[in-house]
């Protein structure tokens, strides 16, 4: 499967491309091969490793709402991050729902 398409393609994708951008055409498609390739085969040959990836991708996204949960950040702190003060950040609440909503 680690193949370039047909000479008709790249003549094609070569005539559009501009100057020297081919040769990241033809690395960008034996890249995406290779990745797919792979891929389809670790899945088909060690499927059960699909569980063991789902559970730490679940327990890694547990822990960050967990860790958010307890860590909120303080209205000053965006404030100071965002250069301005809390005061400035209650007005603008309400201009940005309204932005949100339309």
């Amino acid at each position: 499967m680690l193949t370039i398409p047909c000479f008709a393609a790249c003549a094609t994708a070569k005539a559009e491309l501009p100057k020297g951008k081919f040769k990241w055409t033809l690395l960008f498609w034996l890249a995406t091969s290779y990745i797919v390739s792979m891929m389809i085969y670790l899945i088909g040959e060690w499927w059960w490793t699909c569980f063991i990836f789902a559970v730490l991708i679940a327990a890694a996204i547990v822990a960050i709402v967990i860790w958010n949960k307890r860590h909120p950040l303080a209205k000053e702190a965006v404030a100071a991050a965002a250069g301005t003060d809390s005061a400035a950040l209650d007005e603008a609440a309400p201009i940005r729902l309204r932005l949100l909503q339309a």
